[in-house]
């Protein structure tokens, strides 16, 4: 499972990684740097998985290492999480005592830190103390989506690793091929995920993403096709739905960039979800290219809005309104 061949898109991190084995550079810190579902923890453990590998450069699979790093026994690889919201100055204290100790058997002591992001300033500042004077031996791997949420001491000190968003080619393709997907739904997968792998495997596997799909599907024919005093009920739905408001707007983003495709290029060959052509085809007979890029806009901003807690009622009625046609 945990090879660098099997992973996907993410060839520079992988060859950075690779190069610094075969050179006998390893760095004693690294920032792994990704939104969810990019491959952060993947990358982590199967760098964590060859550097201890007994037999071979880049992961045998079978010594003893390898076997009880699969089985999630090798005692030489540390993980550190929390379920709380914030990492704090106790579970850094534990690794800074916990790093001392040599390493049982292998050559490193290796401490994979998930959603490191969410440390306290005073544990990356307890963090920073191991850093300046790191064993030999040690090595930590920082898993983050934000590289702003740390101290500039813990980034100077520290190898960044940017994860990149995968082609939608290159994701369709993997769901294609290893969930036997059809070609068409697999598209839509890889459209929706915005390059993220991870993202694109959930959504594959949801009933509920469909279910979702459908809904706003409905909402936006309903928002194009009705008045505007049938439009604005749809608030309460949005409301209901408020812990996956992020995933209608992707949703809504992708139905209209479908709308704006087939306005623009008067050919349904490019758009995503040909088994709504019915649907969008009406929708983008009856807009303007400019009309539609203004849409795409409102969704883009209300997204923003919402993720900076601007008032939820107030973003949504604004939203539909836009989406009718009444603000733009």
């Amino acid at each position: 499972m945990y090879n660098f061949s099997t992973i996907l898109g993410q060839e520079n991190v992988v060859k950075s990684l690779q190069n610094s084995i075969m050179n006998k550079k390893v760095s004693h810190a690294y920032i792994f740097l990704g939104e969810k579902g990019m491959g952060k923890k993947l990358i982590a453990n199967t760098f964590a998985k060859v550097l201890l590998c007994e037999e071979a450069e880049f992961s045998c699979g079978v010594c003893t290492s390898c076997v009880t790093f699969d089985s999630k026994n090798n005692p030489d690889i540390i993980y550190i999480s929390t379920e709380k919201k914030n990492i704090g100055v106790d579970e850094i204290r534990t690794l800074s005592n916990d790093i001392v100790i040599k390493p049982y058997k292998y050559k490193y002591r290796i401490f994979i830190i998930d959603e490191a992001e969410t440390m306290t300033t005073q544990a990356q500042n307890a963090l920073l103390k191991t850093l300046e004077e790191p064993p030999e031996y040690a090595i930590i791997m920082l898993l983050s989506s934000h590289l702003s949420s740390f101290l500039e001491t813990i980034i100077s000190r520290s190898v960044i690793l940017k994860l990149r968003r995968l082609s939608e080619e290159q994701i369709s393709g993997y769901i294609e091929n290893a969930y036997q997907i059809e070609k068409p739904l697999a598209e839509v997968y890889a459209a929706y995920s915005q390059g993220n792998l991870g993202r694109a495997i959930t959504v594959s596997t949801s009933e509920k993403f469909m279910n979702l799909r459908e809904k706003i599907m409905d909402i936006i024919t309903n928002i194009e096709n009705n008045e505007l005093s049938n439009v604005l009920p749809f608030s309460k739905y949005f409301e209901e739905q408020k812990e996956d408001i992020q995933e209608i707007f992707d949703l809504a983003c992708m139905i209209y960039r479908d709308v704006l495709a087939y306005k623009a290029l008067n050919s349904e060959k490019y758009l995503i979800q040909k088994d709504k052509k019915a649907l969008i085809i009406p929708i983008a007979k009856k807009n303007t290219i400019n009309s539609i890029d203004k849409k795409i806009d409102a969704i883009w901003q209300a997204k923003k809005q919402l993720s900076q807690n601007a008032n939820f009622q107030m973003v949504i009625e604004v939203l539909l309104l836009k989406l009718k046609g009444e603000l733009i």
